[in-house]
């Protein structure tokens, strides 16, 4: 340091590490006292939470669900009240014959299920074949068991 007489001082590095230390004291402290804050922050968001869910529990028990809730058919709330694997067990069934993953997907869009992807349909189909309620009628093709298929599968060319 340059004193008045322009002459450089010694540096107290007593003083030095002195106030580093007490900087490092004080911004310890702050810094616990925002960590408490942000913890009570945290659990009055999760009560917050929970009451906004109770509120909504207790509105659907007294008012029911909202309208867009409830099927435009009812027979569409039948199909998505089943599993994924009872549904395409089912609609291999009313089929006339075997139905690849991404049709039975369209087939159980069209009866009111969503989320089931041709990807999650063939992965629902190989845990079917291992409990033999469905099997391979070709390729890429399937059947439940013992069904006699009486017409050619859609998309397949008899040439």
């Amino acid at each position: 340091m340059v004193g008045a007489s322009g002459y450089t001082e010694p540096v107290d590095l007593n003083d030095l590490i002195s106030d580093a230390q007490e900087a490092l004291k004080q911004t310890q402290e702050e810094y616990e006292r925002h960590r408490l804050e942000l913890k009570a922050l945290d659990e009055r968001m999760s009560r917050l939470n929970a009451e906004v869910q109770g509120l909504q529990l207790a509105r659907t028990r007294r008012e029911g669900p909202v309208a867009e809730e409830f099927p435009a058919d009812p027979a569409e709330d039948v199909w998505r009240s089943l599993s994924r694997l009872k549904a395409i067990v089912r609609v291999l069934a009313e089929s006339d014959g075997p139905r690849s993953p991404s049709v039975i997907s369209r087939l159980l869009e069209e009866r009111g299920r969503e989320g089931d992807l041709p990807y999650l349909v063939s992965a629902a189909l190989a845990n079917l074949k291992r409990a033999k309620r469905v099997e391979q009628a070709g390729y890429g093709l399937w059947t439940i068991p013992g069904k006699v298929d009486t017409e050619q599968p859609e998309g397949v060319d008899e040439s």
